[in-house]
């Protein structure tokens, strides 16, 4: 019996989508992976601690203010467009404009803030910002990737940025093998996201029979603006908690503390990426099941929420044997001391995984202010914990802080609002379901 439900639903059409839909998606994120791995641990060694600290404090301070270019629309975008197709254009137009004028203001407010809170003396790390930041205006394009995520059909998505991911890597080696310096590594950045830009309007254009011209309104801009403030406040609060250590070890320690730390921090997030990108492809799916009515929808977070819980814990028992002999080998010996950063940070991507699942939830029943006030809760623990700890524990007190921060954030938050108490049962029937039984949900 079991094997033929699970028959039919392998040859159901929508699994055959969705299961199309992780692949183009899942062969994306390997080839950045492997690739970016590759070259990433190049740029590392050849810039070494000091330098690369730098590149890895713009990119941090430029993160805190690319919530100012994303307005937290991408969720909202996607659920929109599944939920009303025929409001489609309108949607997509101005959510559009919106980010193009983000981004814009996203740019100016990274070198302003950096120039009035540390001066203009460092004209290097002022200058890796502002070419990092300028990035921020070519990601408006991100817009036509929601487009073809609503639809499930993220392969024209892969083309288009595995194309410009392949080109700006090519011109990146390059710049390594001529010996070019860290503000022209950072230019690479702007590179990739202006050939994606360009890639994904191509791309657009040879499907625009399905959707006909875009356009920007002024009553979707305040719907969509009303419905995202949460999720902008909740971006605020991520960045903050996911990139405050860096900051706060680059202004309490050195720059080259910064290079060690990030990383252990960047092979982390190489794990966050596999939770985000499952997450991201069956968004659709929930939101559909949502409607239907029929206890799928609420089986499928469960799953989810499983699946990711479990595969982390995996993930992070293997890397608290290997860290210290796999930094030192794959990065050297001045990035040694990233090797015990690195088996604490990863134990994190537990609560990464759960948490984007969950968000999950609260996005599809419109419970943004609670998303919005768990990840504050996070951010706020995250900087008590980083002031305390950095001055005695150093880089190791930061990735501590990051793993308690986290715990709150996703997973003890939930308990603590009325309206959240389905979602800290979803997380515990999700965390403790192997040890159900009988394959209970």
């Amino acid at each position: 019996m079991i094997r033929h439900q699970i028959r039919l639903a392998l040859s159901h059409a929508g699994f055959k989508r969705y299961f199309a839909n992780v692949s183009w998606i899942s062969l994306n994120r390997l080839i950045r992976l492997g690739v970016g791995f590759f070259v990433g641990v190049w740029v590392a060694r050849y810039l070494g601690p000091s330098q690369f600290g730098v590149l890895s404090f713009g990119i941090a301070w430029v993160g805190l203010f690319s919530v100012l270019s994303q307005l937290g629309l991408e969720g909202i975008v996607v659920r929109d467009v599944v939920a009303d197709p025929s409001g489609a254009r309108a949607t997509l137009g101005t959510a559009t404009v919106l980010r193009i004028l983000g981004g814009t203001v996203s740019v100016f407010a990274a070198i302003g803030v950096y120039a009035a809170a540390y001066g203009t003396t460092n004209t290097q790390q002022l200058a890796v910002i502002a070419v990092l930041a300028a990035a921020q205006v070519f990601l408006a394009a991100d817009v036509i990737d929601y487009w073809f995520r609503s639809r499930v059909e993220w392969k024209y998505v892969f083309r288009a940025r595995i194309s410009a991911f392949a080109l700006s890597t090519g011109v990146k080696v390059g710049m390594l093998l001529v010996g070019a310096s860290v503000i022209w590594i950072a230019a690479v950045t702007v590179l990739e996201a202006s050939l994606a830009a360009g890639f994904l309007f191509a791309s657009l254009r040879r499907h625009k029979a399905h959707l006909g011209r875009w356009e920007a309104r002024i009553r979707t801009a305040k719907r969509l603006l009303r419905d995202s403030w949460p999720a902008i406040f909740t971006g605020i609060a991520v960045v903050i908690y996911m990139r405050i250590d860096q900051i706060m070890i680059g202004s309490i320690l050195t720059e080259a503390d910064v290079g060690v730390y990030s990383v252990a921090v960047r092979l982390s997030e190489v794990w966050y990426m596999i939770p985000v990108a499952v997450t991201q492809t069956v968004m659709p799916g929930i939101v559909a099941a949502r409607k239907v009515g029929d206890g799928s929808y609420e089986r499928r977070i469960v799953w989810l929420i499983a699946f990711l819980f479990w595969a982390s814990v995996a993930a992070a028992v293997l890397m608290t044997f290997i860290a210290v002999p796999l930094v030192h080998w794959v990065f050297g010996e001045a990035y040694a001391a990233a090797g015990r950063v690195l088996q604490i940070h990863f134990w994190a991507g537990l609560f990464v995984a759960v948490g984007v699942a969950i968000s999950q939830w609260y996005l599809a029943e419109n419970l943004l202010k609670i998303n919005l006030y768990r990840t504050l809760a996070g951010a706020v623990v995250n900087l008590i914990l980083n002031i305390l700890l950095i001055p005695t524990l150093g880089i190791v007190g930061a990735a501590v802080a990051t793993v308690i921060s986290y715990f709150v954030s996703a997973y003890l938050s939930a308990w603590w609002f009325p309206q959240g108490r389905t979602a800290w049962r979803l997380l515990n029937r999700g965390i403790f379901y192997p040890l159900r039984g009988r394959g209970r949900v």
